[in-house]
């Protein structure tokens, strides 16, 4: 169960992930779980394999055509579609989520795709956002808006204590935080989400 927090205004986004992931079901190890197109401006976050990340990302920094984030936005059913089939084949089912935040030319402001899925089911979830944290669970109270990185840090901190209370879970490490303008990118380590 990994963090993935997700805030976007016109001009600024914000984009939080932990580091935490387990090795063969017990040894905790950091992974990444957040990978920048910098030429797009664009950051590809999520939850769950990591590898179905990787395939993603390398599947639009790959592409031949130029990719934007509305190039991105236009051709993610295709890809993901494509993903799932190739992981079907090979009899690997699994839950995916994740978010693609960049700046759109289209909209002129800073845009955010959340995307929930199975790779075992041919549909995807796609919706547009612009505050999701995940995960939140009813005892951390009202979901905070997530505008600042100390509202990201406070936030994280809750939802990796949450995490670490449940059987079995990942979730933890260091929270990674990408903050995007038009023509900007940041990306550092914010906090150490387990002392």
């Amino acid at each position: 169960m990994s963090i993935l927090n997700v805030w976007v205004s016109k001009t600024k986004a914000l984009i939080g992930v932990d580091t935490d992931g387990v090795l063969g079901g017990t040894e905790h190890v950091e992974f990444s779980k957040l990978i920048p197109l910098v030429h797009a401006n664009v950051v590809f976050a999520s939850r769950g394999d990591r590898e179905f990340l990787v395939e993603l990302f390398s599947a639009f920094a790959r592409n031949p055509i130029p990719v934007t984030f509305d190039v991105i936005e236009q051709h993610l059913t295709t890809v993901v579609a494509g993903i799932v089939v190739r992981w079907r084949g090979l009899g690997y089912i699994a839950d995916y989520q994740f978010a693609i935040v960049g700046w759109s030319e289209v909209r002129g402001r800073m845009h955010a795709i959340w995307a929930n899925g199975n790779t075992g089911d041919d549909g995807i979830d796609l919706d547009d956002v612009e505050c999701r944290l995940a995960p939140w669970h009813d005892s951390l109270g009202r979901a905070p808006v997530t505008d600042s990185q100390e509202a990201m840090v406070a936030a994280a901190q809750g939802q990796a204590a949450w995490i670490r209370s449940q059987p079995g879970a990942a979730g933890g490490g260091r929270l990674i935080v990408a903050e995007l303008t038009c023509d900007e990118m940041q990306i550092r380590s914010a906090c150490n989400l387990t002392t």
